[in-house]
């Protein structure tokens, strides 16, 4: 089965708050897991304000974005190659010394977005349509439908021929909900990767 891979929830759990060390230009542009820093001369850079002495493998330190240790890079790797971007990050810990152990902050690339992966009949999802954001001068710039959780945790049921063989995925119109696949949740636990909430989900038989 698939698993939502809750990161927001596994920092609460861990007691985790920071925010970037310093929020220029490039850090600005990083608002969400599917957008990839800009190259720059050196990592990005978390304060933490409050965390556990060893941070988890695979979870948010700054809002809802993901970042991941040495391990879990290790298994995305090995099981979603061309799926995933690291960029260096250093870590300063509440204590004001710099995290010793490896952190890369997680970027999704476009092949594990999953079109009409939802099945939505089955799954506790709204389709969201007719909003719009204002440009710089003042029209209304429609935004393309998207698919919202009416629950929380959501019960997902996946088409497994839209999502193929893919190991981490999201749906286009529900990005906000990282799937991983039985197989990289197996091998996350075996390896004692942690940091986030597990939700399960069900693929279709008949998709």
């Amino acid at each position: 089965m698939p698993w939502i891979l809750d990161t927001v929830a596994g920092r609460v759990a861990a007691d985790i708050s920071g925010f970037w060390s310093e929020f220029g230009a490039r850090e600005s542009k990083i608002t969400s897991p599917w957008v990839a820093p800009e190259d720059g001369p050196g990592p990005l850079n978390v304060r933490l304000d409050s965390a556990p002495r060893q941070l988890p493998e695979y979870t948010a330190l700054v809002s809802h974005l993901i970042f991941v240790g040495a391990t879990a890079r290790s298994l995305l790797d090995a099981q979603a190659p061309g799926s995933c971007r690291f960029t260096e990050t250093l870590v300063t810990m509440p204590s004001g010394r710099p995290y010793e152990r490896p952190v890369f902050l997680l970027t999704l690339l476009e092949g594990a977005l999953v079109a009409d992966g939802i099945v939505t009949d089955r799954s506790d999802v709204r389709r969201v349509e007719g909003q719009f954001v204002l440009a710089p001068d003042g029209r209304r710039l429609p935004l393309p439908p998207r698919l919202a959780a009416t629950r929380q945790p959501p019960q997902l049921t996946w088409s497994r021929a839209a999502v193929g063989d893919r190991a981490i995925w999201a749906d286009a119109m529900l990005r906000d909900r990282i799937i991983a696949s039985d197989a990289l949740y197996a091998a996350f636990k075996a390896a004692g990767v942690s940091g986030f909430q597990a939700q399960e989900c069900r693929f279709a038989t008949e998709h």
